[in-house]
């Protein structure tokens, strides 16, 4: 049975910039890594200035944190969706410079 969760997808510019994006997770159940698909919450999808910075950073750079209400993270690696919002992600594996 598919969960979905509030998490916050955090892309970070340098130690002191980052720009933090609400989105609805999914996690899929597959191996012991994390993959999920999401997408941008409702009051993110209806400002079309902050869709518009979300597509230009993840232009930019797919590498992100994920982080959940109960405090966990993972750097994650986001794949964009077919919809403007929506995206995959799965945990970076140990190449990943982040």
């Amino acid at each position: 049975m598919e969960e979905t969760f509030a998490a916050q997808l955090e892309w970070w510019a340098n130690s002191t910039i980052c720009m933090r994006f609400d989105v609805l997770i999914t996690i899929e159940e597959r191996s012991a890594d994390l993959a999920a698909r999401g997408r941008l919450a409702d009051d993110a999808l209806a400002d079309g200035e902050a869709v518009e910075i979300w597509d230009l950073l993840c232009e930019a750079s797919p590498f992100f944190r994920l982080a959940f209400e109960d405090g966990s993270a993972f750097e994650v690696v986001l794949r964009a969706g077919n919809r403007p919002g929506e995206f995959t992600v799965s945990e970076c594996g140990s190449d990943c410079l982040l």
